[in-house]
């Protein structure tokens, strides 16, 4: 990663590698997964979008590869009550909030705490009000890189009062390496998902995915039903909530067990990933607001990467506070398995 970040300072950045030959790059900056490369037969195939220039990366509001926190995606108006107190956030998508504001913890350098060859640790104290958010809270992002070709990103906090936490990777993945993600396959273990407003912000309960474009139990490409209904043709797209079947575990477990989300094939079948996780939800965004984004080797285009975040729905700290609070001396954990199969 070339350039300086704002602190005056370079990035740091960590390679992953296993004996397979995959590789990963992590940044301290945003504890950003910069790149992932396969060891194909035709060649090497970085299969995440990003950027290669700090410049860019500041630059860019497409979160490429961040870790996106105190609270990954919406809330509404930037506002919620918590023990009968009401707090105003950053609002940086106005009048909403998004990803935790405008100096999320996406921007900050997180200390490199452990890594070898396989594994890296970093760590992030977030302070009382930072961002309008109640409590401070300490939090850890780990990646490991196994064997098998999976990629484990684990996200952990600990607060020393009530707050409300939401973690996510914002990585966009593009199997094929390049071009667009339309003709991907996906699958995704969901009978409900979230239908959203125009901003993003949630505007009824969950609804079936059955008879609708949001339907993925059948694999089927992104482009077959993209834009197919008023829900989708809000956004431009997807970038919805699924409710996963089978998440009954909380995320505030020390051993998570993991249920499947989704899987994705490239367009020329080489890649497969297979996404599992403890979260109760995944936000699959189809990259509808990329185009002229700059990226690793030039600007991207209108779905050009597709985000599949795993994490706890949007606006919960006015629809269901439970799914996202955290009690001061709680534990929070996110784990999510990326398995990666060429």
């Amino acid at each position: 990663m070339k350039g300086i970040a704002r602190d005056g300072k370079p990035p740091k950045v960590v390679t992953l590698t296993n004996s397979q030959g995959m590789s990963v790059f992590v940044m301290d900056i945003g504890a950003t997964w910069l790149t992932c490369v396969l060891p194909l037969e035709s060649g090497p195939r970085d299969v995440v979008l990003g950027v290669n220039d700090m410049d860019d990366f500041y630059r860019q509001t497409a979160y490429f590869g961040a870790s996106v926190g105190r609270y990954a995606n919406r809330i509404e108006n930037g506002r919620f009550t918590l023990n009968d107190k009401e707090y105003q956030v950053s609002q940086n998508q106005a009048p909403h909030s998004l990803h935790g504001g405008a100096e999320g913890f996406d921007k900050r350098r997180w200390r490199i705490e452990h890594n070898n060859s396989q594994c890296v640790v970093l760590s992030l104290v977030s302070s009382d009000g930072d961002q309008g958010f109640p409590a401070q809270i300490q939090v850890k992002a780990k990646y490991e890189l196994c064997e098998d070709n999976r990629l484990l990103i684990e996200y952990s906090a600990h607060s020393n009062g009530d707050t409300i936490v939401n973690l996510t990777n914002h990585a966009y993945f593009n199997l094929d390496g390049q071009g667009d993600i339309l003709n991907h396959k996906l699958n995704v273990h969901a009978d409900e998902y979230l239908p959203v407003n125009a901003e993003g912000i949630p505007e009824s309960e969950p609804l079936s995915v059955i008879g609708t474009g949001f339907d993925f139990h059948t694999t089927k490409s992104i482009k077959q039903d993209l834009l197919l209904d008023e829900h989708q043709q809000k956004v431009g797209g997807y970038d919805h909530s699924f409710i996963l079947k089978g998440s009954i575990e909380s995320a505030n477990q020390e051993q998570p067990i993991l249920t499947k989300a989704c899987s994705l094939i490239s367009s020329d079948s080489a890649v497969a990933l297979n996404i599992s996780t403890n979260q109760e939800a995944i936000q699959v965004y189809s990259g509808n607001y990329l185009a002229g984004t700059i990226g690793k080797e030039e600007a991207y285009n209108i779905h050009s990467g597709i985000a599949l975040e795993t994490q706890c729905l949007p606006n919960s700290p006015n629809r269901n506070l439970s799914a996202c609070l955290l009690k001061a001396g709680e534990s929070y954990l996110n784990t999510t398995s990326f398995q990666f199969v060429f």
